[in-house]
């Protein structure tokens, strides 16, 4: 019998496509082929738009997977075999011995003291040592260790064993034998991720011969607080600070001749987030970066750029030719900018962007899966999806980097999307889940508060004295433990923590580490191991407001970091136990909107619940419907959008056209709509949980911007019905970024690639096109491709200065721009101007933004959970994005993230329940006076009145915002968790005033 789905590679995408499934009722066999999940995201030191720290964001999803119950690590293994029919597969992984007994092993670390064997460690990049017997990194899961064979001397000459004597719980065990497990699965996630380029292919950029010459990765682990500088930024060579960077932007990138032809996609903004994040390190460092484009196409990305720019970071286009060493001591990197000027750029440190490649074993994973390759040695996708999400073979499904470079919302996206289609598989392997009790905890019962002071590594303790802060807790009124831990969020340190409360009678916990918002859940769910009620904690964010808001002011931190805690234990000493409930979520989903992301969001929700779909234009397929192809299959936009619809139709989903929501109100579970039909005529429906998929519109040019209103003058959208047939003889200019990249807007994301598209069909129908572009953001897996292909068809590519920008003449029959190349500025007679327009977000959304709960980012759009690791999710429960309300994409990325909300919303949905807030608010009805004040502030609609025109909250919409409590004028309304007394307590520690 089937028993679950096999995901390959325990990376950020693999992990959220483990605990997507597993958290639908699903069972999980997760191989990862190192002896730690985390794949190349925890290595990185922080993430860009945010500059979040990324261990601090993914460790806690490492821990959860390690402890999920329907997850099945098996680290060390290695795929050998698959055979079977999809939905039917037999997988036979082969775990290679670790010469440790993980039952046995409790990471004390005396084994790797005593190893007298030191290479090179790879998490590091080599810049650092490690042991033969060794844990991968700090928080690794499984938190246990692993001999190399390739060196251990005991396994290679039989000599040494000093680890086995150390180990004092005889873990260490050199006669292991690999051990085969054969397992039953309906589908398979491959996410192997990826390597970097051999850099030796580009000797002239010096790496490997000059010392002071690293890669991006490199720098990585140079610039984050557990590598081997402990965060600061210092030459290989002699150990100081350089005072001036050059980035090298395409290491082997876009190159046809020795590296790898396509974009890698990520380095444009890793590159300058290093740049930034060395420069908040040490001030004083001068960061240059030599680029091509700069393919800031994401979320907020351009803004980020700009950031950059306005810290003093210079920034040269054009490709750099070499990097030589100046004889004393530093570089220079030689480059030609795009208005030809040679440039000696003088560098301390050469950073290179190197290109992303498959990693090692695609080509052997790929035979044994039955795949093949595509031409840059990623796993190809099935012609027919342009998502890059199906393989050839029905049942085994992409994820993240091996089907080819992405950052990490998009790898994110991916695994859910992936788990999504993997669940199609699974819906008669579905387990159900029940609720777990909340432990009962004596609300009477004396506090003992258990304060655990985090590390970080050197995150925080590169900065706040850590020993002396435990100190002062030990101290405090009510405290009866108190200790330190290098990574608290560590799944070794999780166990650590529910064995003290246990031993020591802990009753309330104290965890002063990093931001509540990212770990809160994961000591919550400590808690509750540990039999104590998951209120019954605070934690003191001494990372962000002390480590690294007092970066260089160590004294100072430490005390302020004594202060946060002694005003968290004294608001610790009045928690209170808030129990917890359900809410039942009924297998029903309402999906608005009917473009591409709606439909796919509905098909794939399909085969487990009741799907209605809604769509205000009388047929479904959006904006796609009127393109003449898409993007990259070539395909025709209705044509496309037919057979979808149609795919729809068969999956069950109850379509609805010429509808119109009118109004959504309620909760996750309990969402009530209004519908306006085709006859005028009002319904109204309830549904469990509901995903936004109502697109975006076209930005239309104010009359007379860059010529709009000239009888020669259409936008790119407009353009698209004279290509079903295209004309030929005729002069075409196209001009990007119009209503994009500006001060209110970044990146519209999908318009270059749409405009490789536009424009080489019409120069290969025998026409004249020149294209007017800022950048050409060609990032996706074919993008290169097609700019090569377009430019190969004769289309004509000039970049503009935004400085400068083009103007239209003569109605659209001539266009003058300045050619940065030559440096003159040239009148241009055409027949046609297109002005490629970005998107912006669609009527109604504002209004629907308030009906929902869901806040706007700054351009409008629908803000989403979390950037990197949230990017489908929304802060209101129940509610999910798909496609371009939440940010400008292309066609098959909102696909891709429609199929992600799917999956997001299969979780409460297949578990029917959903567990309620416990932090909401209680009215006293009998001071309350009526007043309304608390019903018309209340952003949640969450307050109405009583029989007895008394104020009540509805606890199922109430999100604990406190705004009633803060504005009751007779005090009626208090917080549960955050009531007056709690956080007086909390306001008179700070100020020294102690717990009273």
């Amino acid at each position: 019998m089937t028993s679950g789905v096999l995901v390959l590679c325990g990376g950020v995408a693999g992990i959220q496509a483990a605990l997507d499934l597993a958290d639908a009722g699903i069972q999980v066999y997760l191989v990862e082929r190192s002896p730690s999940i985390g794949g190349n995201m925890i290595r990185l030191d922080k993430t860009f738009p945010t500059n979040d720290c990324s261990s601090c964001i993914l460790s806690p999803r490492l821990v959860e997977a390690g402890r999920h119950p329907r997850i099945k690590l098996l680290t060390n293994s290695d795929l050998v075999s698959l055979e079977g029919d999809p939905g039917a597969f037999t997988a036979m992984v082969r775990e290679r011995p670790r010469y440790i007994d993980m039952n046995a092993c409790v990471a004390c670390g005396d084994c790797t003291i005593k190893c007298p064997v030191k290479v090179p460690s790879e998490f590091d990049e080599g810049l650092s040592k490690r042991k033969a017997v060794y844990i991968p990194f700090p928080p690794a899961v499984p938190l246990k260790y692993v001999i190399d064979p390739e060196v251990c001397l005991k396994i290679t000459k039989d000599k040494c064993g000093l680890c086995e004597k150390a180990c004092q719980a005889k873990a260490v065990n050199y006669d292991l034998q690999p051990v085969d497990h054969k397992l039953d699965v309906g589908a398979v996630v491959v996410a192997t991720g990826y390597k970097q380029i051999d850099t030796s292919l580009r000797p002239e950029y010096g790496h490997g011969r000059f010392k002071n010459v690293v890669t991006g990765m490199e720098l990585e682990r140079l610039l984050n607080a557990s590598g081997p500088t402990g965060g600061k930024v210092h030459r290989p060579s002699d150990g100081t600070v350089p005072k001036r960077i050059a980035f090298i932007h395409c290491a082997l990138s876009r190159d046809e001749r020795r590296g790898a032809a396509h974009c890698s996609r990520v380095c444009c903004m890793y590159l300058v987030k290093e740049a930034m994040v060395a420069k908040e390190h040490h001030n004083e460092i001068e960061a240059t970066m030599i680029h091509m484009d700069l393919r800031a196409y994401g979320k907020n990305y351009d803004s980020y750029l700009d950031r950059a720019k306005d810290s003093g970071i210079a920034f040269i286009r054009g490709r750099a030719a070499e990097v030589l060493e100046d004889g004393e001591g530093g570089l220079v990197v030689i480059s030609e900018d795009e208005d030809g000027v040679p440039h000696r750029t003088p560098a301390d440190m050469v950073v290179l962007g190197v290109a992303l490649e498959a990693p090692d074993g695609a080509a052997e994973l790929s035979e044994i899966l039955g795949l093949g390759l595509d031409e840059r040695g990623f796993i190809a996708t099935a012609p027919e999806d342009p998502s890059g999400l199906r393989t050839v073979k029905p049942g085994v499904f992409l994820a993240g980097c091996i089907q080819g470079p992405k950052d990490v919302p998009d790898s994110v996206t991916m695994g859910s999307a992936a788990a999504a289609a993997a669940a199609t598989m699974m819906v008669a392997n579905r387990v159900v889940i029940e609720p777990d009790e909340v432990p009962v905890t004596d609300p009477n019962e004396e506090p003992k508060v258990g304060v655990f002071v985090c590390h970080c590594g050197s995150n925080i303790a590169g900065v706040v004295d850590c020993p002396s802060v435990a100190e002062t807790a030990r101290n405090l009124p009510g405290v009866t433990h108190a200790e330190e831990n290098i990574y608290t969020c560590s799944q070794d340190s999780q166990i650590a923590i529910a064995e003290t409360i246990k031993r020591e009678g802990i009753n309330r916990v104290v965890i002063a580490a990093c931001s509540p918002s990212t770990h809160e859940p994961l000591f919550q769910e400590t808690l509750r191991d540990a039999g104590l009620d998951p209120a019954l904690i605070d934690m003191a964010n001494i990372r962000n407001q002390c480590s690294w808001a007092h970066a260089e002011e160590h004294e100072a931190a430490t005390e302020k970091s004594k202060d946060l805690v002694r005003a968290s234990v004294a608001r610790a000493l009045l928690l209170e136990p808030l129990g917890g409930g359900t809410e039942e979520v009924p297998a029903k989903a309402l999906v608005v909107g009917g473009g591409i992301a709606g439909m796919v969001a509905a098909m794939n929700l399909a085969p487990h619940v009741d799907v209605v779909l809604i769509e205000r234009a009388e047929e479904l397929g959006g904006t796609v419907r009127k393109l003449a192809t898409t993007f990259p299959s070539g395909m025709n936009g209705a044509t496309q959008m037919d057979m979808i619809a149609g795919m729809v139709e068969n999956a069950g989903v109850k379509v609805m056209t010429g509808t119109e929501i009118l109004n959504i109100d309620g909760y996750v579970g309990n969402f009530k709509y209004t519908l306006r039909l085709p006859d005028g005529s009002e319904t109204e429906d309830t549904t469990g949980i509901i995903i936004l998929a109502i697109g975006s519109q076209p930005y239309e040019p104010v009359e007379g911007e860059f010529g709009r209103g000239g009888a020669n003058v259409i936008t790119n959208l407009e353009l698209e019905k004279d290509l079903v047939d295209p004309p030929k003889g005729r002069s075409y200019a196209f001009i990007q970024c119009v209503g994009s990249r500006n001060d209110e807007r970044g990146c519209s994301r999908y318009c270059c690639q749409a405009t490789l598209q536009q424009a080489r069909e019409l120069a290969e129908a025998g026409n004249e096109v020149t294209v007017l572009y800022r950048d050409i953001r060609a990032y996706s897996a074919t993008g290169e491709a097609a700019y090569r292909a377009a430019r190969q068809a004769g289309v004509v590519y000039v970049k503009y200065d935004p400085e400068y920008p083009p103007e239209v003449l003569e109605g659209g029959k001539k266009v003058r721009f300045r050619e940065t190349i030559v440096g003159k500025t040239i009148e241009k007679s055409v027949d046609q101007v297109v002005l490629v327009v970005g998107l912006r977000p669609p009527e109604g959304l504002q209004e629907l933004r308030g009906q929902v709960r869901v806040p706007g980012d700054q351009e409008g759009f629908f803000l989403e959970r979390h950037p990197k690791l949230g990017p489908v999710e929304t802060n209101t429960e129940g509610i999910y994005l798909a496609g371009t309300c939440q940010a400008p994409m292309a066609a098959s990325e909102a696909s891709l993230g429609a199929a992600a909300a799917a999956m997001k919303a299969l979780g409460p949905l297949g578990r029917g329940w959903v567990a309620t807030e416990t932090k909401v608010s209680e009215i006293n009805p009998d001071t309350c006076i009526g007043c309304n004040l608390c019903v018309t502030l209340c952003p949640y609609h969450a307050i109405d009145k009583d029989a007895n025109n008394k104020a009540q909250s509805n606890p199922a919409l109430c999100e604990g915002c406190g705004l009633c409590a803060a504005s009751c004028p007779t005090q009626s309304i208090s917080v549960r968790h955050f009531r007056d007394g709690q956080l007086r307590a909390q306001l008179h520690a700070l100020v020294g005033g102690g717990s009273e």
